[in-house]
């Protein structure tokens, strides 16, 4: 006869033991406790296209058309290899930490953070801050769409005319569009008016671009709202609720209309590789400089992009929430990874043949054309769609594509914010009409605050940009991420979680990325960042300074404010999992290193032989 002493950690390892009645594998389990306390089982992808299609918004995207072109013409082919190796050591292991964590919790960010470890839910907290920036910024980019594709159905094109308010004395124009066309269709011939006292000129595409996204000014406050801007505005955050208001099986229905500027990417692309000029710009990315691999630079940007593409700040994690338990969210990883390196080669391609292609009509160096960034997109596109034949029928149907990727990432924002708001009060948020009422307040004060950032000064935009969405911010949470689920959680333990989701355990290179290579080169780039950043704001208002310390301090604030809360309300358990974890092997060591235990696993309860 046998008597077991410490019963409560018997009785966990029993339902560990039990695949039945652990913690998240049986979804009916884990709605039936949610519904105990009051609110709707949460729910699950309708199917596993839809996950992919949210998870892809951040990959084809608009960011990614103007900055991938520009890193592979400026380092060359070659900083493929740098970026792949970033996107392996760097990138995947971030990927898979935020999918992993979702699905193993089945909660987003803040809450399953709060479950891996108490005293570090502050993490989810400041990933939470950083996606309301997003959400509050991005809506910038559907509305240069929409804004730009209602001008498209004007003739003639509303940046290829110097007769506009907006327009400046030094504004350049394009001598008889529609006639004087070459044998091949296309209009060569260039009319420059240069200012004899300032000696060069503006494109009336570039005044047009400038007129919509305004540089700021030093020294000024430039407070007036545009208002030819706030329809636009108003539409996207209309569509954003409508999309996303019924919840994440809506939302991936929605999701569906992704497909189409997926195609229409398809035709771009082979009408861009077609362009006179359009080899001038594929040699760069298919003729590798290998001088690039010896430049630190290229190394530092292709870690910074690695990261962009994989810190999930919430999105990850919220998404892979909405999997079931025994998803094979490892074979994802490397899905997503994939599409991510196709996708730079493929939208590069793009955009390098329409900007050889207006380098070679206005004979110009192709550097003077391919600016990294929204100015190719907004700046120089319009002007070398203007050339080609059926010019409004191109500029629509590039503007559709561009309003219809960018308002697909908004969905996917949206969503992933409601589900961080909603994990925090369920029982208050998951019930008949609460879900639709807390997207109507998101996106209404989204849409209060965003007005702010269509000013004639830009200057509030550029500080959202510049300190919202810090590179310092992102790197500290993803230093704390990493060494909170290596060291404090365990990496072995979190290698075991896995392996009962999936089946099988993960490559072992993972682990030691979550445990040093990551966090070590997140720290590295985190100095670097902090040395090199020279935004001061001196010569503006006080506001603008205290808004700029505010929106940068506030996400890095969390984690330690967090800790110290944690510590206040007692030093016990801080560090300790959530029992409604499900742990397979809870005895085992959480972390060992060359055979060596670093972190225990739960003790053993004591048995007696009667």
């Amino acid at each position: 006869m046998f008597v077991c002493v410490h019963k409560q950690k018997a009785d966990s390892e029993t339902m560990a033991d039990n695949p039945v009645s652990g913690g998240h594998v049986s979804d009916s389990g884990a709605e039936k406790g949610v519904s105990e306390k009051g609110a709707q089982p949460r729910a699950k992808w309708g199917h596993k296209v839809e996950f992919f299609l949210c998870a892809s918004t951040q990959i084809i995207s608009v960011e990614n058309l103007g900055i991938c072109p520009f890193l592979l013409y400026r380092y060359g082919g070659a900083f493929l290899i740098p970026y792949c190796l970033s996107l392996f050591f760097c990138g995947m292991p971030l990927l898979f930490l935020g999918l992993a964590i979702g699905q193993y919790t089945g909660e987003s960010g803040v809450t399953a953070w709060k479950k891996i470890c108490p005293m570090f839910q502050g993490i989810g907290i400041a990933s939470l801050v950083i996606l309301t920036y997003m959400t509050i910024s991005h809506v910038v980019l559907p509305v240069w769409s929409l804004f730009y594709l209602y001008s498209s159905f004007k003739s003639p094109l509303p940046w290829t005319t110097c007769d506009h308010s907006w327009n400046t004395a030094l504004c350049a124009i394009r001598t008889n569009p529609a006639s004087n066309t070459s044998q091949e269709g296309f209009d060569y011939e260039w009319k420059n008016f240069t200012s004899p006292s300032y000696g060069f000129t503006h494109s009336a595409e570039t005044e047009f671009w400038r007129s919509v996204n305004p540089i700021p000014a030093l020294g000024s406050s430039g407070l007036t709202l545009q208002l030819r801007l706030i329809p636009c505005l108003l539409i996207a955050w209309v569509l954003s609720y409508f999309c996303t208001w019924k919840g994440i099986k809506y939302t991936g229905k929605i999701m569906y209309m992704v497909t189409f500027p997926y195609l229409l990417l398809i035709v771009f692309f082979f009408r861009a590789v077609t362009l006179p000029g359009a080899g001038e710009g594929l040699r760069y990315i298919f003729i590798p400089d290998l001088d690039s691999l010896v430049n630190p630079y290229a190394w530092m940007v292709s870690v910074s992009q690695a990261l962009h593409f994989a810190t999930c700040l919430g999105i990850r994690t919220s998404l892979g929430s909405y999997n079931k338990y025994n998803n094979n969210c490892y074979s994802d990883c490397f899905i997503l990874c994939a599409l991510q390196v196709g996708t730079y080669i493929f939208l590069s391609c793009i955009m390098v043949s329409f900007a050889g292609f207006l380098a070679h009509v206005e004979e110009a160096p192709l550097h003077d054309i391919l600016y990294g960034g929204m100015d190719l997109l907004f700046g120089h596109l319009p002007k070398a769609l203007s050339l080609l034949i059926g010019s409004s029928f191109w500029t629509v149907l590039f503007f559709l594509m561009l309003t219809l990727l960018s308002l697909s990432h908004q969905f996917v924002l949206v969503e992933c914010l409601a589900t961080n708001v909603s994990d925090l009060l369920p029982r208050y948020l998951r019930k008949i009409l609460a879900r639709e009422l807390l997207v109507l307040v998101i996106c209404g004060l989204c849409l209060l605050l965003g007005m702010l950032l269509f000013t004639k000064g830009g200057l509030i935009l550029l500080i959202f940009d510049t300190f919202g969405l810090s590179e310092l911010s992102v790197y500290l949470i993803v230093c704390f991420e990493t060494i909170v689920i290596a060291w404090v959680y365990g990496g072995d333990r979190f290698y075991d979680n896995i392996a009962d989701m999936i089946g099988y355990r993960p490559f072992p290179v993972l682990k030691y990325c979550w445990l040093c290579i990551t966090p070590f080169i997140c720290g590295i780039l985190l100095l670097l960042s902090r040395m090199g950043r020279q935004h001061v704001f001196s010569g503006n208002h006080v506001w603008s300074q205290v808004l700029a310390f505010v929106l940068l301090f506030t996400p890095m604030m969390c984690i330690p404010v967090f800790m110290l809360i944690s510590l206040w309300r007692g030093t016990q358990n801080v560090t300790t999992p959530s029992s409604d974890l499900r742990q397979a092997r809870p005895h085992k060591p959480a972390l060992t290193l060359c055979k060596h235990v670093i972190c225990a696993g739960q003790v053993q309860p004591e048995v007696i032989t009667m």
